[in-house]
């Protein structure tokens, strides 16, 4: 699965602190987290499911020791609720654990952009 920050529609961020501030100041305030295919919004305690939610950014951090090791955040929008905020997951569980609607969503991402992403 390809999560790029280094993309013309995207702004590129060097540390995931500076990620999280950036997303925080366009709007992305609440906390999401992975629940099979769905999102757990953790401030409201709702399940947003796959249909009702988009990936507008993905920021991938590798570590300093290992290319393998790293954080990946996510702008993520839940348009029925008119809510954005972040996703947070180490790339490792990620891409390991994925979901597919997660995936699928990432690549939908790109493809609105006109980038390919594999």
């Amino acid at each position: 699965m390809a999560c790029f920050n280094l993309l013309w529609f995207m702004k590129v961020y060097y540390t995931r602190q500076d990620a999280v501030a950036g997303l925080h100041k366009k709007g992305f305030t609440q906390d999401f987290q992975i629940l099979w295919n769905d999102l757990l919004w953790v401030q409201q305690k709702a399940i947003i499911r796959a249909g009702d939610f988009t990936i507008l950014e993905c920021h991938r951090f590798s570590s300093t020791r290992t290319e393998k090791n790293g954080i990946v955040v996510i702008g993520v929008h839940a348009f029925h609720h008119n809510v954005k905020g972040i996703l947070i997951n180490h790339y490792t569980t990620f891409t390991r654990d994925t979901p597919p609607v997660i995936a699928k969503k990432i690549k939908e991402m790109f493809m609105y952009a006109g980038v390919t992403a594999s």
